[in-house]
C-alpha cells in the first residue's frame, strides 16, 4: 500500500546549517540534521526512501556518498 501524506516524515541533511531551512515541508513532520553526507548519523535501514537532489556533484568523493546513502 502506498503511504498517505500523513504517514510521511522528512529528514533534511546538510553540512551547512543555513541551507537546512530551504524546502522543508510545512505540513509534513520534518527534522533538519547538520551532518556530512559521507558519514550520516543514522543506523542502517532507517529510511524507506532517500532523495539526494543537488548533492552528489558537490561531494569530493561521490562514490563514498552513494555508498553511505545505500
Amino acid at each position: 500500500l502506498a503511504a498517505s501524506i500523513r504517514d510521511l516524515r522528512i529528514t533534511a541533511v546538510d553540512r551547512d546549517i543555513d541551507r537546512l531551512g530551504w524546502g522543508i515541508a510545512e505540513h509534513v513532520p520534518s527534522e533538519a540534521v547538520v551532518a556530512d553526507g559521507r558519514r550520516l548519523p543514522f543506523s542502517d535501514a532507517t529510511f524507506d526512501k532517500v532523495i539526494a537532489a543537488e548533492v552528489l556533484e558537490h561531494l569530493d568523493d561521490d562514490v563514498a556518498g552513494l555508498r553511505e546513502l545505500y
